[in-house]
C-alpha cells in the first residue's frame, strides 16, 4: 500500500511541476499563472500555485506565453498615432496556412512511433516509477519530419504549415504518450493490487 500512495505522490508531483503557464510581459517581468481566456484584446489568467481571482492583462502589455505543454504564443504590437492619443494595436493574427497544418495533423498524424507503446510496457513491467521516465523524455522530443505523414510534398516548403502541423503533431504525440504511462501504471496498479489480495 505505501508503494501506491508513493506512486500517486510522484506523478502528481511531476504533472504539477508541469502544469503552469509563464505570462511574459514588456517589461521584461514573468508572471507564473494557468491562462484562462485569451481574448481579443486581454488575457485572463489565475495566479499558479494559490487559490486566487481572475486576474486580467491588456494583451499590448504582453510580449509572449509560454504555455505548460511547451507551446507559445508571442504578440507583435504596433503604436499608431491618432492626433495625441496612441493606440497600440496588436497585430497577432493566426495565419491561414499555420491552422491548415494544425487541421492536417489531426487527419494525417498517427503518432505511430511516438514510443507510447514502450512506455505503457516499461511502465507495466518497472512501476509507474520506471515509466514516467520514458514517458518524459519520449514526450519531450518532436517527431520527425519522416514520421509526420504529410501527404502533400510541396508543403514542406511552406514554413507557416510545417510549423502549425508540428506542432499539433508534438501535442497528439504528447497525449499518445501519456495516455499509454496511463494505461501501463493502471495495469501495475491492477496487477500489484491482485498479488496483494493472494497474500
Amino acid at each position: 500500500m505505501k508503494q501506491f500512495i508513493l506512486a500517486i505522490l510522484f506523478i502528481s508531483i511531476c504533472l504539477l511541476g508541469k502544469a503552469q503557464d509563464t505570462i511574459m510581459l514588456r517589461t521584461g517581468e514573468k508572471i507564473l499563472a494557468k491562462i484562462t481566456v485569451v481574448g481579443v484584446d486581454e488575457i485572463s489568467y489565475l495566479k499558479f500555485g494559490f487559490d486566487s481571482p481572475t486576474y486580467t492583462i491588456r494583451k499590448s502589455e504582453v510580449a509572449k506565453i509560454s504555455y505548460q505543454n511547451g507551446n507559445k504564443d508571442a504578440f507583435n504590437s504596433t503604436v499608431v498615432v491618432t492626433g495625441a492619443v496612441p493606440i497600440i494595436l496588436n497585430t497577432q493574427i493566426p495565419q491561414k496556412t499555420y491552422m491548415d497544418g494544425v487541421k492536417d495533423a489531426h487527419l494525417y498524424y498517427t503518432a505511430q512511433s511516438s514510443g507510447g507503446i514502450v512506455t505503457g510496457l516499461t511502465t507495466f513491467v518497472f512501476s509507474p516509477f520506471g515509466g514516467v521516465v520514458p514517458a518524459l523524455v519520449c514526450s519531450s522530443i518532436r517527431p520527425p519530419v519522416r514520421n509526420l505523414g504529410i501527404r502533400d510534398g510541396s508543403l514542406f516548403h511552406d514554413n507557416d504549415y510545417m510549423r502549425g502541423y508540428s506542432d499539433e503533431a508534438r501535442k497528439i504525440k504528447r497525449r499518445k504518450i501519456w495516455a499509454y504511462f496511463g494505461y501501463g501504471s493502471a495495469a501495475w496498479f491492477v496487477l500489484l493490487l491482485y498479488l496483494n489480495t493472494r497474500h
